[in-house]
Formats: structure tokens, C-alpha cells, sequence
């Protein structure tokens, strides 16, 4: 799921550090605010890299709006579960999101319970071109880069980039862990 302060910079972000974690990186599915990788890297290590993205998930279906609900009857995953939707650029404006969230929730807790604070699986449902449903593996921690930024030092440079550009910047250059 794609940060969209800079959505072509996160993406290309997104495809150059699994390239770099992994020995093999396919695009699957492109949307406004995600894409789908097909890699062997560790979503652990793509979280612990990745400056522009939100969260690292899961991918388990696609489908048009008027067919998530019956598609979210084949989800398994372990509960107790969470169920965070959000919209992309306007997206998809027919459907109200806390609606959702709250529909497909108890859709999907029945019998594995609910637990918004600690959940078990976070399902998150990207409503971009088209319903995009996944598990939430790996979040990345965002409000790091911002303690990371210059006035938060105990030193100054007279010239920074923000934490997570440069950061995004070192993924783009493929540098490998380390390096």
C-alpha cells in the first residue's frame, strides 16, 4: 500500500527494494495507491527498508466493488481481525467507508472475534480502480523518519532532505543491505 505523497517515487521504491531483498520480482497488479509484487524477499525486510509505503500485505483478491462483499465470505484468516478500509484520489466514491469497515468486520469476525487494538489479522481493503483486499503483514514505521529529521538532531546541517526521501533515494540506487 503506497504512500501518496509521491505516488510514481513510491512505486518505483516499492520494486527496487524487493529487487534488491529477493532474487526474483514480478508486477502482478498496478493501481492508483498500491501494487502487487510477486518476490521471495522477506516482507519483514522489505518493512524495515520501504520509506513510502504505508503497509506491506498479503494480497487476497481483486474485485469490482459490487462483489467484495460476497468475495470477503472466502477469507480466511486468523482472528480476532480488524478490518481498515480506505479510499484512493476519490476512487470509488459510492461506498462509505466506515460502512464498510463496520459491515466487513462483523462479516469477517463472525467466529473469529474482533479486536481493533491488538488484532490478530489486520484485512485491508484499498479502494482504488477496484476493491483490493489484503492481510496487513508488516507496517511500516512512518513517524520514525520524522524523528529523524533535521531540527529533531542534536546537530544541523544547513541542507537535509527528509529522512524518508533519502531513504527512498538509497532504494532507488538498489543499495543492498549493509552497503
Amino acid at each position: 500500500e503506497l504512500s501518496m505523497e509521491c505516488e510514481p517515487l513510491a512505486r518505483s521504491e516499492a520494486i527496487s527494494t524487493a529487487s534488491v531483498l529477493g532474487t526474483r520480482v514480478e508486477v502482478e497488479l498496478e493501481e492508483p495507491g498500491l501494487v502487487v509484487l510477486e518476490t521471495d524477499a522477506d516482507p519483514s525486510a522489505l518493512g524495515q527498508r520501504l520509506a513510502l509505503c504505508h503497509c506491506i500485505s498479503e494480497h487476497l483478491f481483486s474485485c469490482p466493488p459490487s462483489e467484495l462483499y460476497e468475495s470477503m465470505r472466502e477469507v480466511d484468516v486468523p482472528g480476532p481481525i480488524r478490518v481498515h478500509a480506505t479510499r484512493v484520489q476519490g476512487l470509488l466514491n459510492g461506498l462509505d467507508l466506515a460502512k464498510v469497515n463496520s459491515e466487513l468486520g462483523a462479516l469477517l469476525g463472525e467466529g473469529r472475534g474482533v479486536d481493533i487494538h491488538e488484532p490478530a489479522s489486520e484485512v485491508r481493503i484499498v479502494l482504488s480502480k477496484q476493491a483490493n483486499v489484503a492481510r496487513c503483514l508488516v507496517k511500516i514505521d512512518r513517524p520514525s523518519f520524522e524523528a529523524r529529521k533535521v531540527q529533531n538532531l542534536p546537530f544541523r546541517y544547513p541542507i537535509t532532505i527528509h529522512p524518508k526521501f533519502a531513504r527512498a533515494l538509497a532504494n532507488l540506487a538498489r543499495v543492498r543491505p549493509g552497503g
